[in-house]
């Protein structure tokens, strides 16, 4: 009874924090804030097998996504500790502490007992998916920096570079104070960005200039698609016409192993003041105002998608779905 009590107060503590934020958060402190969440989770309730703590991991996350359900990062960060303890009950099962990837030998996966014919010794489960959330807490706060450090491979220091929103996006901030190019042109509205700060009529023009678009993503999809502030799109559009590669960053918890068929449905609306002042509403009688945050790029104005491991092209994203997650969790995942 008092695990229920626990669980239902660290339930109720989440919930709260999504109806007081009225500005989003980023998305690593969204991400962390997450997995702080389930490491709760794994720490106070109460499960004897790994079949028990991911019944109860994926009741609380889906519960928890059904009511936020157009934050992927939700979702993205259950899928991630459910692979934590899949691995963490491999590793007791088969004896080693090497976990074998999806696509191992079938023959070695073979001989090894199904999890529910071993028995697993809950507190030593309990400590390691503890040690793997800690783990994926550090691996997002220098996510930026590795992303960064893949930028001298991708890019050269004389490069033009065009990029999107710099004021707003600590991912982008950190590439480029660890990568400095020749120009930077940000479209912003922040008129104190570290770059020459141009507005969004002057994107074309100003493409004509640029060698590299250097963007911050919301969610990568598993076609290589992309979610991105809104705005995005247009400086998409601008470098396909003038023929300018596309960079998008993202750190391992943006990937998202769903497909979006209409993202108005799952689209994020800001407050309608921030598009039509409270002072000139009254001068209509009857509007309404749609304030999108996010905008769905896709595949084929993307040329690289850079992580902290690697940098892949849209065509082989998927693939870094199976580094992080389990294809048996998201095979049961309510659509």
């Amino acid at each position: 009874m008092a695990d229920q009590v626990a669980v239902s107060r660290l339930r109720d503590r989440v919930n709260l924090y999504f109806h007081k934020t009225a500005v989003r958060e980023s998305s690593s402190k969204l991400a962390l804030r997450m997995l702080s969440f389930f490491e709760d989770l794994v720490r106070y309730a109460h499960y004897e097998t790994a079949e028990q703590l991911i019944a109860i991991l994926r009741a609380e996350g889906e519960l928890l996504y059904a009511a936020h359900s157009n934050e992927f990062i939700i979702r993205n960060m259950l899928l991630v500790v459910l692979r934590g303890v899949r691995d963490e009950c491999l590793t007791q099962t088969s004896g080693s502490d090497d976990t074998l990837p999806q696509a191992d030998s079938l023959n070695r996966l073979w001989f090894l007992p199904a999890p529910n014919q071993v028995q697993i010794n809950s507190a030593q489960l309990r400590s390691g998916v503890l040690d793997f959330i800690k783990e994926m807490k550090e691996e997002i706060n220098v996510s930026a920096e590795m992303i960064s450090n893949q930028a001298g491979h991708q890019l050269v220091k004389t490069d033009t570079v065009m990029t999107y929103k710099l004021s707003q996006s600590g991912t982008l901030k950190k590439f480029f104070s660890l990568f400095r190019a020749k120009t930077i042109y940000s479209v912003d509205d922040d008129p104190s960005a570290p770059a020459n700060v141009i507005s969004s009529v002057e994107i074309l023009s100003t493409m004509k200039l640029t060698t590299r678009v250097v963007l911050s993503a919301a969610a990568i999809l598993p076609d290589g698609s992309v979610v991105a502030p809104a705005g995005t799109l247009n400086v998409c559009l601008a470098a396909k016409r003038h023929s300018v590669p596309v960079v998008f960053c993202a750190g391992y918890y943006k990937l998202t192993p769903m497909f979006i068929p209409h993202l108005d449905e799952f689209n994020v609306q800001g407050r309608p003041t921030d598009v039509l002042p409270a002072s000139e509403a009254l001068k209509f009688s009857n509007v309404s105002v749609a304030n999108p945050l996010f905008d769905l790029i896709p595949a084929h104005l993307i040329t690289l998608v850079l992580t902290q491991s690697s940098a892949k092209t849209p065509l082989h994203v998927y693939r870094l779905i199976s580094d992080y997650y389990h294809l048996e969790d998201f095979r049961q995942l309510d659509r």
